[in-house]
């Protein structure tokens, strides 16, 4: 934690209360309606701003064990979310190589030994490999190789699970999270645990 930057927020704070002040702007500042109206506008912001840069999609205590997967469609991209053998969080298009089948559905955590899609029985390995396709005799020799789960950019952070839903992206979460990687850490989010989802749906840009 930055003592001295927070003690410096925290003091700022304190004085304005005691003397009943509100720090304003230099001057007016107006948005056009627009910005919330418009679907040209409204695309833009979704390439730019849930494409781009990481973004928090979990905490890594939803998924503790190897084999547990969850799904994550909330940013347009069909996400897969698998904890490897090996203890690593992986993320991936959540649809198969062969007709871009979902592999896993619902919106709570599961555990699973193997991802098999359900159209063709194509199985992947947790860490995306494809291990096999049945009637084999039809495909390429190089299909295993070539043919595994697209990934996705992500990481552990502070207990929280960052995910860039571009594939081969690079992730650069130490310049994204800068100096907010200490407030967070100041809050003991690693140490946390998830405890439970509420999940709502409002007719609203997602700004309000």
């Amino acid at each position: 934690m930055d003592h001295p930057r927070h003690l410096r927020m925290f003091r700022r704070m304190l004085e304005n209360i005691e003397h009943e002040r509100l720090e304003m702007g230099e001057q007016e500042m107006r948005v056009p309606v627009s910005r919330y109206t418009d679907p040209q506008f409204f695309d833009w912001e979704q390439q730019t701003l849930f494409r781009r840069y990481p973004l928090v999609v979990g905490h890594g205590s939803q998924m503790p064990e190897p084999g547990d997967c969850m799904t994550h469609d909330l940013l347009g991209v069909p996400t897969l979310l698998v904890r490897g053998e090996d203890g690593t969080l992986r993320a991936f298009l959540n649809q198969c190589a062969h007709r871009a089948t979902r592999l896993v559905d619902g919106n709570q955590p599961t555990s699973v030994r193997k991802l098999i899609c359900p159209y063709h029985n194509w199985v992947y390995a947790l860490d995306g490999r494809l291990e096999r396709v049945p009637l084999a005799e039809g495909f390429p020799r190089s299909t295993l190789q070539e043919r595994g789960l697209i990934p996705l950019p992500c990481a552990e952070r502070q207990g929280l699970i960052w995910l860039l839903p571009t594939p081969g992206a690079e992730l650069a979460l130490d310049a994204w999270m800068g100096e907010i990687e200490s407030d967070i850490a100041a809050f003991g989010m690693a140490e946390s645990v998830f405890y439970r989802q509420s999940v709502s749906e409002r007719q609203a840009n997602w700004k309000l």
